[in-house]
């Protein structure tokens, strides 16, 4: 098969999660061949791109994330047209469902797609892609965030036995409750591990990622930074409240900042009474999998792991209303007791093979093959179709190599003076956020 993936790069470097999962196709694909295309814009796609007969187009999450941009409306204007010229099985592979989901039903009836591989459990399919929107039926099927890639955890095997600095470190986007209740639970849990922590001697870094990119740890540094963690703390991915057109999110976002104590009863009662618990898809998110890489004895709060993980085995479990967490840093404490939970976890997630890209992109190929009518084009168009591909994500390169400059002296900045930082920050952008 000839296979047309259109993503989106808003970072010259990011999560190493996002490039294992976009490559995965083209690394565990077989004998399908590839080409990548970084949709920045309409200029993108070229007559050469836009005439070939593919037998697949792959529409992956970072280019459907774009639906978060302001000016979306705009941009898809412009680029419907276009799309709806290429030709092949489409099929999207989409991350947070929950908001901004009304330009992914209009997608999907623009551009005829032909399956969705979603981040929800099938108990949420008609709530999240109602056939009523979509015109479609039978239109899901639930794939995770993420999943172990073999040659990134050979490449942390190699690295040199260490002892482990940080007794409990996290790193998670700064949230409010724009996401319902289970949205909010990522900032939460890092805001209750502070002030449990204080005064305990344990060293600790739990710190939340801002707006600029403040605090994130990308690339190869991101896996030194848990290799150099004893525990970390986290969750389930996902939201509780369904938010088809982002009105939601901005009420809340807007009251949260006009009422900074206000407590989720509140933020509940003012922005979305009654519709919070609407979906119940809380999945593994890739830090799951990336601590399980990497050794790392996970805190996670109790939830409903689908039989997988196991609560006292593979991790230390943590009551959401937190009453246990006397018993949690007694666990954290206890160095041999985190190396064995630590160890049976990566025997579950990592070295069962249950949950690799390799087994992930093998089935997901195999069921396009399986749906999707060969074209049979020819090698010429096809190499033309890689020229043209190649050129525009140079293009693009230029303008992240830009951005990434101009990213790297903000944190610069934050890391002399957060108050300055905001302030300039608050004078270029309006206290808007920017990918």
């Amino acid at each position: 098969m000839k296979v047309l993936v259109l993503h989106r790069r808003f970072r010259l470097q990011d999560r190493p999660t996002i490039d294992d999962h976009l490559y995965s196709f083209q690394r565990y694909g077989g004998d399908d061949e590839f080409a990548y295309l970084n949709l920045w814009g309409p200029a993108a796609l070229t007559e050469e791109i836009l005439a070939y007969p593919y037998d697949a187009v792959i529409f992956h999450y970072t280019f459907l994330a774009a639906r978060f941009d302001q000016d979306f409306e705009q941009q898809y204007e412009k680029l419907r047209p276009l799309l709806q010229r290429l030709k092949g099985y489409k099929v999207f592979f989409v991350h947070d469902e929950y908001v901004f989901t009304r330009w992914l039903w209009k997608m999907i009836r623009d551009l005829d797609v032909g399956h969705v591989y979603a981040t929800i459990y099938p108990e949420d399919y008609e709530t999240v892609f109602p056939a009523a929107e979509t015109g479609k039926t039978n239109l899901c099927s639930t794939v995770l965030p993420g999943y172990v890639e073999e040659t990134r955890q050979m490449w942390i095997n190699s690295r040199t036995s260490r002892s482990r600095k940080i007794d409990v470190g996290y790193r998670a986007l700064q949230s409010d409750y724009a996401f319902g209740q289970h949205g909010y639970l990522k900032t939460q849990v890092a805001l209750e591990m502070q002030e449990a922590v204080r005064d305990t001697g344990l060293h600790t870094d739990i710190r939340m990622t801002e707006d600029g990119y403040v605090n994130t740890i990308v690339g190869d540094k991101w896996f030194d930074y848990l290799l150099n963690c004893r525990t970390t703390i986290g969750c389930l991915g996902g939201s509780s409240l369904m938010d088809p057109d982002g009105s939601l999110r901005r009420a809340a976002t807007q009251y949260s900042k006009q009422h900074p104590k206000a407590t989720y009863e509140e933020v509940e009662q003012a922005c979305y009474p009654g519709m919070d618990g609407q979906i119940h898809s809380h999945l593994f998110g890739p830090k799951i999998f990336e601590c399980a890489m990497t050794c790392t004895c996970q805190v996670l709060v109790k939830d409903d792991y689908r039989g997988v993980l196991e609560p006292g085995r593979d991790f230390i479990e943590l009551e959401p209303d937190y009453s246990n967490i006397g018993h949690v840093l007694e666990m954290i404490r206890d160095i041999s007791a985190c190396e064995t939970i630590a160890k049976r976890c990566y025997e579950t997630l990592v070295a069962s093979g249950r949950y690799t890209y390799r087994k992930f992109a093998g089935e997901i190929m195999a069921e396009i093959r399986s749906a999707a009518p060969l074209q049979n084009a020819d090698q010429t168009g096809w190499r033309e179709v890689l020229r043209a591909a190649d050129e525009a994500n140079r293009k693009f390169e230029r303008v992240l190599r830009r951005r990434h400059l101009k990213q790297s002296l903000a944190q610069g900045l934050y890391q002399i003076s957060p108050r300055l930082y905001h302030t300039v920050r608050q004078k270029r952008h309006g206290g808007g956020a920017e990918r």
